[in-house]
């Protein structure tokens, strides 16, 4: 029998509950089962082509995507050198997991935790390994015809 059990109080919502190994402490951990699963109903891998930019400074490029929750993930090569300098923020998804951010460094700019990673995805984003995705004042362009 497993020390976790998954169930769903209302359609809404979902639980994971257990002991952890080693531990006599009962710990919940409570998430949205409709937005994972709309989450997982968004991730797809797509060929097109698409650029990453700071103002008119290009900061990443390519033509392998992976879209998931609207942010473009760019596989960690295609970003320019230089650009990405570890930040000490993290941040956790239910169905992602931990989320790793960068400071984004273009032309004497700076973007505070602009672009961030998942460096050990759980095995449902496994499809983000190894990329990175940007926000805030990075504009990421999709434009470009599709190869798929």
């Amino acid at each position: 029998m497993s020390r976790y059990t998954h169930f769903a109080s209302w359609p809404a919502v979902g639980m994971l509950t257990g002991r952890l190994p080693g531990s006599d402490v009962r710990s919940t951990y409570s998430y949205d089962v409709t937005a994972t699963t709309m989450g997982l109903l968004r991730t797809m891998r797509r060929t097109t082509s698409a650029s990453a930019r700071l103002g008119t400074s290009l900061v990443a490029t390519s033509d392998d995507l992976v879209m998931v929750e609207g942010n473009a993930y760019f596989p960690r090569p295609s970003v320019a050198e230089g650009v990405l300098q570890s930040s000490s923020t993290t941040s956790v998804c239910p169905w992602k997991g931990v989320a790793s951010y960068y400071d984004v460094h273009v032309d004497g700019q700076v973007v505070p935790d602009g672009a961030f990673t998942h460096r050990h995805p759980s095995p449902l984003a496994r499809r983000i390994k190894g990329r990175v995705a940007f926000w805030k004042e990075i504009e990421i362009d999709t434009s470009g015809p599709r190869s798929d």
